[in-house]
């Protein structure tokens, strides 16, 4: 029974110093951009290939609009290095939420590129996702500057709370989850998760936004590497194991 614990022992051993390794990488961000690559109005066209997108005809000053502030890397916080498995920032969503009247926006699709090192390995990975929006836009009761007191959609009474300034908007993000695939670096498997969008301390599907304000949300996400199986980990040490117990029984008949 010996031999084949001091082989379970190797096992563990094999998995702690693998991870170990993977917790010690560092992913040097070289740069991100994002882009709305397309929008669908109500009322009208909205041009998109730009990181800021707008529509309606404005009351007071502004038209509405959705944007995409990338971070821009590597001159800015947070740290250009970031720890495998860190939470980092991509970049700020807002939506200005202006009185319009005209077109307004019903979905758009925004892509965010990513390009980074891991470990200096060159040449650098590059990871694309797209979020898909849909918008609520919600009437709004006024005259002038008297605001009737209707309810709106949401959080109450049009005039008060997040409605002060008039009925507040939704938004929802959707993640194309089909873009975190796995990529190899010098024999390790990782994956690039986008979290989504953070108000605040959440990650929102459906965020409400006040009225004549910028609404804003960060863009996360954090790099992971794929562990292997158990059954890998045994593998490998298992195959270690027995190799070594070759070389040891090939020394003892040469001596």
């Amino acid at each position: 029974m010996r031999p084949v614990n001091r082989l379970m022992q190797g096992v563990a051993m094999t998995a702690v110093l693998a991870a170990g390794s993977a917790s010690a990488t560092t992913i040097d961000i070289l740069s991100v951009s994002g882009i709305w690559t397309s929008a669908t109005g109500s009322g009208g066209s909205i041009s998109s290939g730009t990181n800021v997108i707008t529509w309606g005809t404005p009351i007071l000053t502004d038209p509405s609009g959705y944007s995409f502030e990338a971070e821009e890397y590597p001159n800015t916080p947070p740290p250009t290095d970031v720890a495998l498995g860190e939470v980092f920032d991509i970049g700020t969503f807002t939506h200005m939420n202006q009185r319009i009247t005209g077109t307004t926006l019903l979905d758009a699709t925004l892509e965010v590129e990513i390009s980074f090192t891991i470990d200096g390995v060159t040449p650098a990975v590059v990871a694309t996702s797209t979020f898909d929006f849909s918008h609520e836009e919600t009437p709004n009761q006024r005259d002038g500057d008297t605001i009737f007191q209707v309810q709106c959609p949401y959080d109450g009474l049009n005039g008060q709370g997040l409605n002060a300034e008039g009925c507040a908007d939704r938004v929802v993000a959707e993640t194309n989850v089909e873009s975190s695939t796995p990529f190899n670096v010098n024999g390790q498997d990782y994956v690039l998760t986008f979290s989504g969008f953070k108000v605040g301390d959440d990650i929102f599907e459906s965020f409400i936004t006040e009225e004549r304000k910028d609404n804003e949300a960060t863009l996360t996400a954090k790099l992971e590497a794929v562990p292997l199986p158990a059954a890998g980990w045994l593998l490998v040490a298992g195959l270690g194991g027995l190799a070594a117990m070759k070389r040891r029984k090939k020394a003892l008949a040469d001596a």
